[in-house]
């Protein structure tokens, strides 16, 4: 699903990944994230409240409702009906364009985030250092991006946070 959104609209949102890996790349499992690690869900929460959140279909259905206090908008292949605090489109392209509230963040599934890499502008990867079975998995960091911090959240297993920016960031971007 490689899509190509209007140039005038990437100049202005920033785009991010947030995404949680296992030590062997797993970041589900039947649509399911194989973990719960409250500290990670904080650190989300904190990262995404007051901005949008673009999710594929099988993520929402694994989350099970709209993330509250956020705009959440699902891709979904199939038509659905508009439920109370999601909005519903078919393309990235559409997602993207129909994204109003502060900055975006990419929340999976495996197919969004490969659909959308040369589109963001940084990652927020947490790393958990444990090997993990799943069925869904992260492509890793695209070239021409570098780490610019690391913030640990927990020790055992350990879990960081970090923080990817694209080398050739636009000035413009809010």
């Amino acid at each position: 699903i490689r899509t190509q959104p209007s140039r005038l609209l990437l100049l202005f949102k920033m785009i991010y990944h947030v995404v949680a890996v296992s030590k062997n790349g797993v970041i589900g499992k039947n649509g399911q994230l194989p973990w719960h690690f409250p500290v990670d869900l904080k650190f989300f929460k904190n990262l995404t409240i007051g901005h949008t959140v673009i999710m594929g279909r099988k993520t929402f259905d694994g989350i099970g409702e709209p993330l509250p206090n956020r705009e959440n908008i699902v891709i979904s292949r199939h038509q659905r009906p508009e439920t109370a605090g999601v909005k519903f489109v078919e393309s990235v392209d559409q997602a993207l364009e129909r994204a109003q509230k502060g900055k975006i963040f990419i929340i999976g599934g495996a197919s969004i985030y490969r659909a959308t890499a040369h589109l963001i502008d940084g990652i927020y990867l947490t790393r958990i250092h444990e090997d993990y079975e799943g069925d869904a998995f992260y492509s890793g960091v695209p070239d021409g991006f570098s780490e610019v911090s690391r913030e640990k959240l927990q020790d055992n297993p350990p879990i960081e946070v970090i923080f990817y920016q694209r080398q050739d960031q636009p000035l413009l971007k809010i």
